[in-house]
């Protein structure tokens, strides 16, 4: 069976009416309002620090076993570290904690870069372009992931529908079959699938995404796809300017995990980087950008300096948590990149939540 196409798994009929316009009606929607938006801020003289969240940046042969919402075509990446470095100021963590702090001023357009999961790329490709261009950035790392050489679970359960050869699957816990001939079933599927994998905990997580590849036996298997903690040591040596966190051990929804789960991923991942880098993590990336108090006093409580999240007030200075940092995706469109690094934009054109 020859793979499906990336746009299976997408469907525009559950998002809101905004988002259901035509492209042309839509684009234009969202270029009005972060015009006014970026006018609003221009006449306030405010100013404070935009948050990019990226993932994997692949190669060619890397990019068909990625999630496409977790891959930026190079191309385009490259255009966009481009223009960051040439019209905007991109900054350190310490840099925007003395923001938060109150001890550095942020200027219109200053940009935090930061990168999840681990991607082989960003040893690579990211940390070289980022390097080439001077721009600082923060990679941040799922801890069980690196030392185990784990393929990403969303993209794991993203080549088992791409590239299977089996269109019939009924999940252990349900008596209907889904039929993944039929397009409508087959995203409803993926996308409950999703949602469930997400808030299960890890032996949940690990039994029923075994279950899922068997009972669609791809024809191909991702490639390792997240760094040795040998290249990590390597990009620290070669890339001063990237610095690295944490990303949990095991990228599981802490929001959704019992009080002594938390515990063990957390002290698991403080554990593992101490063990390869020679000192304890200070930043800390919450999986699924998904926080609550509780997550942020035991942070706290572990010695992390600063931790992102997701939330509406994206623009960040003195009035933010530095343990409740919020970012948002990169937008791959040049004018919402060219407002949103300037912190003009509307949250509900913002994508959160990855």
């Amino acid at each position: 069976m020859s793979p499906i196409g990336t746009d299976e798994f997408t469907s525009w009929a559950h998002l809101p009416w905004r988002r259901r316009l035509p492209s042309t009606l839509r684009d234009l929607y969202r270029y009005v309002r972060t015009d006014l938006l970026w006018m609003q801020l221009l006449m306030e003289n405010r100013a404070g620090v935009v948050v990019l969240q990226y993932h994997s940046v692949p190669e060619p042969d890397a990019a068909p076993f990625i999630e496409p919402g977790n891959r930026t075509d190079r191309d385009l990446f490259c255009r966009q570290m481009e223009f960051i470095a040439r019209h905007r100021r991109a900054i350190d963590i310490d840099s925007a904690l003395r923001v938060i702090d109150g001890t550095q001023k942020a200027e219109l357009g200053t940009v935090l870069l930061t990168f999840d999961d681990g991607y082989r790329d960003n040893h690579g490709y990211v940390a070289a372009l980022l390097d080439s261009l001077q721009l600082p950035a923060v990679f941040y790392l799922p801890t069980g992931a690196i030392t185990g050489g784990d393929v990403p679970w969303i993209d794991s359960l993203y080549c088992a529908f791409r590239y299977r050869t089996r269109n019939d699957l009924r999940l252990p816990d349900a008596a209907v079959h889904y039929n993944l001939d039929d397009l409508a079933q087959c995203r409803t599927t993926y996308r409950a699938l999703h949602a469930k994998l997400i808030a299960a905990d890890l032996q949940t997580r690990t039994s029923l995404l075994a279950y899922v590849v068997d009972a669609l036996a791809p024809s191909a298997s991702p490639p390792r796809l997240v760094m040795t903690w040998d290249e990590v040591r390597e990009a620290r040596r070669r890339y001063p300017r990237i610095c690295f966190g944490v990303h949990g051990a095991e990228h599981l929804d802490l929001t959704a995990q019992a009080v002594d789960a938390v515990a063990i991923d957390l002290d698991a991942c403080k554990k593992d980087f101490q063990r390869e880098i020679g000192e304890p993590p200070q930043h800390f990336a919450y999986p699924y950008n998904r926080s609550n108090p509780g997550l942020r006093r035991s942070l706290s409580e572990r010695g992390f300096r600063s931790a992102l999240t997701s939330g509406s007030r994206i623009l960040i200075g003195k009035w933010t948590d530095a343990l409740d940092i919020p970012r948002l995706d990169a937008p791959s469109n040049f004018r919402l990149l060219s407002h949103w690094t300037l912190g003009a934009f509307y949250v509900r054109g913002v994508r959160v939540g990855r």
